[in-house]
């Protein structure tokens, strides 16, 4: 009874925390997107905003990986997991949007190098479960922009 209730209280930190560490990420993104649209843009020109998108998304990912080398609790470790992937591969994932089988591909080799090195050093079951979430954010972002993109540009 007592490895359930650990079990169910991993899965309800690494859940919630990834979430919030997701809208964190994604409101810090916005943030920096308004100060450089207000500062650098020239004109109607975003030229920025691929580089600050990939850019965001590097130092995410960079961060959630100097993470793993450091001794914070191994749940929080897993929810930056979640959100630096989720962040990275979304940002690489909008600017490959043209070549949608390498928007598809690239991500889900990144997601299973993840997978092997989890498994190789032997991580508890909610980094893989950190995986999981990273899959899913990427399917509703492929759902929203892919489809529900198309949806409004066809109906104007």
């Amino acid at each position: 009874m007592e490895n359930r209730k650990l079990v169910l209280k991993q899965w309800f930190l690494v859940t919630i925390g990834s979430f919030l560490l997701l809208i964190l990420s994604f409101a810090m993104y916005y943030m920096l997107f308004m100060i450089f649209e207000r500062v650098i843009r020239s004109g109607e020109h975003y030229a920025f905003v691929s580089y600050l998108r990939v850019g965001h998304g590097i130092f995410w990912l960079i961060l959630c990986i100097g993470l793993y080398f450091s001794k914070i609790r191994d749940w929080l470790k897993a929810c930056f997991l979640a959100m630096g992937m989720s962040t990275f591969l979304t940002a690489i994932s909008v600017q490959l949007y043209e070549k949608a089988w390498i928007s598809i591909v690239f991500p889900a080799s990144i997601i299973l190098l993840a997978a092997f090195l989890l498994f190789k050093f032997k991580m508890k079951w909610y980094h893989y479960y950190a995986l999981g979430l990273v899959i899913i954010a990427l399917i509703i972002y492929y759902f929203v922009i892919r489809y529900v993109g198309r949806l409004t540009i066809i109906c104007k």
